[in-house]
């Protein structure tokens, strides 16, 4: 299949709706903690307003056919403030750090997922009267989704964060859709947009005040999106706190716990020379116990958790998911130790299994 002109419209809406769909589905799971009702009432919401969205823009026919450059501009601008909603939307009777019941995460979803979902949800079939094939169409679609939710995901979150992947993907589809010389104004406009690095510090500043809201008395250090979770640094009274999707996993440089810590572990056994530790909020542990003596293997799910904790030299260093890594680790360990707080979700329960315990 050779690519020609009429390509180019679903190929925009695949690029474009898979960054912004993961992006505005990672920021409402981190509100809503990631539990399996949030992904739920997501996935009911998403799916609903998709049909409507379709149904409607479908029955539009050639009228909409005609606004689908302003569409595409209004599915960005509902990306970008579901994704201030999913921050800032205060949900009531929720205080800070508590799970949201039902009908919050039912109100977060309406409010972070619906506008979204409904003017994207035009773009396909618009795209598809356009490039006059549907099933070709369709498989446009595809490449176009494959690419950009890969470079989101693995490329460029942990780089350029979520406010510049999403004005960069988004401006560059609505500069793509337009024609002749308003494409090449656009084009120029949206260079100068990122080269300002205005959308960056706009999220990073629409994070800070949501962190602010919801965890009064901490001092947001750093945030940082990887490719699963959105991970923060805060401090409070000289104390650092590392937090997963706005759930906090664990205290560090307590020099209570960091004392008390790798006593117990070297105690665990009669004689203690390797050390597995697995997840962070470790980090300070694993040098305690290098400066014991002990052969320390710290196993981190993605590499991007070093850029907020200090790892010490003497400490090997691991990364992937911690299920599979286990089962290539072709050794034993005197100790293994398990981080990572509770099991409040389908993906933090994966250590606390009979398999994983098997495969330690």
């Amino acid at each position: 299949m050779r690519p020609r002109a009429l390509d180019l419209p679903p190929f925009l809406v695949g690029i474009a709706s898979i960054p912004a769909q993961a992006l505005l589905l990672r920021e409402f799971l981190a509100r809503g903690t990631g539990t399996e009702l949030s992904l739920a009432f997501a996935l009911t919401v998403w799916l609903a307003a998709s049909a409507l969205g379709a149904r409607f823009w479908g029955a539009a026919g050639d009228r909409a056919g005609r606004a689908f450059a302003p569409l595409i501009a209004a599915g960005a601008a509902a990306a970008l403030l579901g994704i201030a909603v999913a921050r800032l939307l205060p949900l009531p009777g929720i205080v800070p750090g508590e799970v949201p019941g039902p009908a919050g995460i039912a109100l977060l979803a309406l409010a972070v997922l619906a506008p979204a979902s409904f003017l994207t949800a035009g773009l396909f079939p618009l795209a598809a009267r356009r490039a006059g094939e549907a099933g070709r169409a369709y498989v446009v679609e595809a490449v176009g989704a494959l690419i950009g939710g890969t470079a989101t995901t693995f490329l460029l979150l942990a780089r350029v964060g979520t406010g510049t992947i999403l004005a960069g993907v988004l401006g560059m589809v609505v500069a793509g859709s337009l024609r002749g010389r308003a494409r090449w104004i656009a084009g120029l406009a949206l260079a100068a947009l990122l080269a300002s690095g205005l959308p960056g510090r706009l999220d990073r500043a629409l994070f800070r005040a949501a962190w602010e809201e919801r965890h009064p008395g901490l001092r947001l250090v750093r945030s940082l999106q990887t490719p699963t979770r959105v991970l923060a640094l805060a401090e409070r009274e000289g104390e650092r706190w590392l937090f997963a999707d706005d759930e906090p996993r664990a205290v560090l440089d307590d020099p209570y716990a960091n004392a008390a810590i790798p006593a117990l572990i070297l105690a665990a056994a009669p004689r203690v020379e390797s050390v597995l530790l697995i997840d962070f909020g470790l980090d300070s542990v694993a040098g305690d116990l290098a400066g014991a003596g002990a052969e320390v293997t710290l196993l981190l799910p993605e590499s991007e958790e070093t850029l907020l904790v200090r790892i010490d030299p003497r400490v090997d260093l691991l990364f992937g998911d911690p299920r599979r890594s286990l089962r290539r680790l072709d050794r034993r360990f005197d100790v293994v130790v398990i981080g990572g707080g509770h099991a409040l979700t389908l993906a933090s329960n994966r250590l606390w299994t009979a398999e994983a315990f098997e495969a330690i």
